[in-house]
């Protein structure tokens, strides 16, 4: 029989680490590649409000999503004349424009850093971390929290929060609900191996509420104890998810 010494500070303000070990988990490492990463990542707050408040952003994220550094993409030209976001990107260095002698206009990211930064969800799971730290009530927060297991198994934004876990899905799609229920799926089959209803979940898009599909994603989320946020929220996510963890929307139990 093991015995374990009990320190109640640590016990009731539990770091993450500690909570998965209580289940039985472990973290997966950083790579020394993604530990570079998310050095440059975690400078970039500037970027990430930007794109929380551009209305352009959605357009932007589905012509470069997936692209490499370097790859030169077809920029659409309505995108480019209403985009006030492309221009402010271009004047960061996060991506170049180059201009073409029939008119057209291409894009690329300019490194890998950026490229895996802002074609893929890591911006909106960055954002929402920044915005809890910023809220100043957790014991522990963390993005893109790996755990290791034959599947792959990621976090994009997880919180304890006296003992308690709470984690966040985000998606960056176009169309994130319309006949996606397998996110909400998804999420239950994490908190299976977590706690189950003693765990708070959330999902959470820069997509709008008036995108086609969203009635029916809510109620299919209430079903699943989900609570979801969309992008006309994503300016108060920080007590959003402060407001889950000290009085859920849905009790844990």
């Amino acid at each position: 029989v093991k015995t374990f010494e009990i320190i109640p500070q640590k016990l009731f303000h539990m770091s993450i680490d500690d909570y998965m070990k209580v289940h039985g988990r472990i973290r997966k490492p950083f790579t020394a590649e993604t530990v570079q990463y998310r050095k440059y990542a975690e400078n970039w707050g500037d970027i990430v409000h930007l794109l929380v408040s551009a209305p352009d952003t959605p357009n932007f994220v589905k012509v470069m999503h997936d692209k490499k550094e370097k790859v030169l993409v077809p920029i659409p030209s309505e995108l480019l004349e209403s985009s006030s976001l492309i221009q402010t990107l271009e004047e960061l260095k996060a991506i170049e424009l180059q201009h073409h002698s029939d008119g057209a206009t291409s894009c690329s990211f300019t490194t890998k850093h950026f490229a895996r930064f802002l074609g893929t969800g890591d911006w909106l799971e960055f954002y929402v971390w920044n915005e809890v730290k910023r809220a100043k009530f957790v014991d522990d927060c963390q993005w893109g929290y790996e755990i290791s297991s034959a599947a792959t198994n990621e976090l994009d934004v997880v919180l304890t929060y006296k003992a308690q876990l709470i984690f966040v899905e985000c998606k960056t799609d176009e169309e994130p609900f319309k006949g996606n229920t397998k996110y909400l799926d998804n999420i239950n089959n994490k908190s299976e191996m977590l706690g189950r209803t003693y765990v708070t979940k959330l999902f959470v898009t820069n997509a709008s509420k008036n995108r086609n599909g969203y009635a029916n994603f809510l109620e299919q989320a209430k079903l699943r104890r989900i609570r979801v946020v969309t992008a006309e929220d994503l300016p108060n996510i920080g007590e959003i998810l402060k407001q889950e963890a000290i009085n859920p929307t849905y009790s844990r139990i």
